[in-house]
């Protein structure tokens, strides 16, 4: 049986696949916080910095009611990882996933696309 941290790294792992491949509907909610909603339940990508000025990533799992039912940070996952080019650690995976994540929910690519469109070209 997996460990919760294994756990929380297949979790970012295929929230990261399933984000790139565009299979995730990433919304901006209330305080501009960003989620999808996946089997019912809310995920919400957060970045913060902790008591010491670091850079820190974190998920929460949320009901229906919007509490928060979990929570992890990118320093609880701290193994490297591999398969992912340029990506060396969860805390760099949960960064471009949660970028990504935000781009998809503010339609980024699309506004870019069509400006590029817009210019001429291809």
């Amino acid at each position: 049986m997996a460990t919760l941290k294994e756990k929380y790294q297949t979790l970012v792992r295929r929230l990261f696949e399933k984000t790139m491949s565009g299979d995730v509907d990433w919304e901006i909610g209330f305080n501009n916080d960003l989620y999808c909603t996946l089997s019912g339940r809310y995920v919400y990508l957060k970045y913060t910095r902790d008591a010491d000025g670091e850079p820190l990533e974190i998920l929460e799992l949320k009901d229906s009611s919007d509490q928060i039912v979990d929570s992890f940070n990118d320093t609880d996952i701290t193994d490297m990882v591999d398969g992912y080019e340029g990506i060396a650690n969860y805390y760099q995976l949960m960064s471009v996933l949660r970028r990504s994540a935000r781009r998809k929910a503010v339609g980024a690519d699309k506004a870019l696309d069509d400006i590029l469109r817009g210019l001429g070209g291809e």
